[in-house]
């Protein structure tokens, strides 16, 4: 099965000429130039090989957790299947790796410098604090912030993601994540998994050439340990706040595990509700114990969507949580200047110049920049709509949430800015960014999903991890390390491996 959007004629054309080369190369022999041949012969080439691919993935742990649901959306039944993967792994500029990598250092300080300005953040988000889900984590930051016991070392757990601009020819950020930050075990199999692949098949890329890089489950560990010595309390356990029915559960378990293995550091997974339940909190010390276990780290990999919060009850367990001397991974202040709107604010030089006053770091960092607009100004929305309106296939449309599927594209953006227009609601539209869309150079690569292989026309984005460590007055600890590689169809507007759209890949320095 193969993608039936169209493509432009040059993306096209790159795309035969990748066919042809690749599936030449791997056959060793003159074949029909036509483009589903081509197809034909480069499916049938790896179809030889598809078992012992799955075999290893499945192996090694490289797993996602799938739902069945009825039509009210309650599960039926659930089982394990491999994660979303390429077969080989993508060439990689060693100078840009070194230079996103370098980067990040950079960028863990600007975050912590935003969150530790709560009258710079709060004055901004005013301006879009009609969202119910932005004013409902301000409350709970105006809150918490009073109490005395509240954690005030930070740990933070950041991605940063990047795509190649063809027409620019540069790396331009697509975003950064504070929150849920995700993959990244299962990234650094992924390499893993290609190395080993790849040694078996003599034939493609040369064994032990794939880069591997920092171990990113080495960087997740000890941002957990060096936190969890921090909180002082050894028989202090990690809550992984959760929805009750993760996909990326096996990501978030092969964590749990090596905390375990390698630290004694003990996990449970528990969803909001079950935390208000089976919680105890102490006023006059901060101390929160879930199922009478002391809590050092509270890690969420849920809570950044409005409909996470179904009810009260997931509001005030987050409030408690925020409230207590345990470690939040994210705090609810990290949450807040994670939103997309910062992006924009960053661009203007005398802001981004408060977090980073040194010139030449400036530089490094205004490098990645894509260009951004926003709608504070409404006289200038119908400037920005004939502007989209010119070439709509150009721009996103970014509101302030997380999780994939949230982006406009192509004519929609028009509609949603005239409708905008028409009605008169030009305050909402400042809650969305617009962006310049990021043309990445496609290229070909044969993926898997539920255990069939698909040869695609695809782009890919790189997301660099990192964590920091910070009081209130000085950074304490700031590493980088690892990284996520998502390929996608190239014709597929949204991205996100939980999300359904892209493989966990990896890469090869040239």
């Amino acid at each position: 099965p193969r993608s039936t959007q169209s493509r432009s004629s040059a993306a096209s054309d790159v795309y035969k000429r990748q066919v042809h080369g690749m599936t030449g190369a791997f056959l060793k022999t003159p074949i029909d130039s036509s483009l589903e041949s081509l197809w034909d012969h480069y499916l049938a080439y790896f179809n030889r090989f598809q078992d012992t691919f799955f075999d290893l993935l499945n192996a090694n742990g490289v797993m996602y957790q799938n739902y069945i649901r009825d039509a009210e959306q309650n599960i039926i039944s659930q089982y394990p299947d491999h994660a979303p993967l390429t077969l080989f792994a993508n060439r990689f500029s060693r100078e840009s790796w070194e230079s996103l990598n370098s980067n990040q250092y950079i960028w863990n300080d600007i975050v912590n410098r935003m969150l530790r300005s709560p009258e710079w953040f709060k004055g901004h988000l005013a301006k879009i604090s009609f969202d119910p889900f932005v004013k409902r984590l301000l409350d709970i930051y105006d809150e918490a912030s009073k109490y005395p016991h509240r954690q005030q070392i930070q740990l933070g757990i950041l991605r940063n993601d990047f795509m190649y601009d063809s027409s620019r020819r540069n790396w331009e950020q697509v975003e950064y994540n504070a929150i849920a930050v995700s993959f990244g075990i299962i990234s650094e199999k992924t390499h893993e998994i290609h190395e080993l692949f790849t040694k078996s098949r003599s034939d493609y890329y040369e064994p032990g050439r794939i880069f591997q890089g920092p171990s990113t489950t080495k960087l997740f560990v000890d941002a957990f340990s060096q936190a969890f010595n921090i909180y002082g309390k050894q028989d202090a356990i990690v809550v992984f706040v959760v929805s009750d029915s993760e996909g990326n559960i096996f990501d978030q378990r092969h964590l749990e595990f090596e905390l375990l293995r390698s630290k004694g550091i003990r996990s449970i997974r528990r969803t909001m509700a079950q935390i208000l339940k089976e919680h105890k909190f102490d006023e006059q010390t901060g101390i929160m114990t879930v199922e009478g276990f002391e809590v050092a780290i509270f890690y969420f990999r849920h809570g950044y969507q409005p409909n996470h919060y179904p009810t009260e009850t997931e509001w005030t367990a987050r409030l408690l949580i925020e409230k207590s001397q345990s470690f939040k991974v994210p705090t609810v202040d990290l949450q807040l200047v994670n939103f997309k709107y910062f992006q924009l604010v960053l661009q203007e030089p005398k802001e981004l110049a408060l977090f980073v006053p040194d010139e030449e770091k400036r530089k490094k960092i205004e490098k990645n920049f894509a260009q951004i607009w926003g709608f504070d100004d409404s006289s200038k929305v119908k400037e920005l709509r004939d502007m989209v309106a010119k070439n709509p296939h150009g721009y996103v449309l970014k509101p302030q949430r997380e999780g994939g599927n949230n982006n406009i594209f192509e004519d929609e953006i028009v509609t949603t800015l005239d409708e905008a227009l028409k009605k008169g609601s030009l305050d909402e539209l400042k809650e969305f960014i617009l962006m310049t869309r990021i043309e990445a150079i496609p290229k070909i690569s044969v993926v898997a999903r539920n255990r069939k292989l698909q040869a695609i026309c695809s782009i890919s984005e790189i997301g660099v991890f990192s964590y920091y460590i910070s009081s209130p007055t000085q950074m304490l600890n700031n590493q980088v390390g690892g990284y996520l590689l998502c390929t996608k169809d190239c014709c597929m507007n949204e991205g996100g491996i939980a999300s359904g759209y892209s493989f966990s890949d990896s890469f090869y320095l040239v």
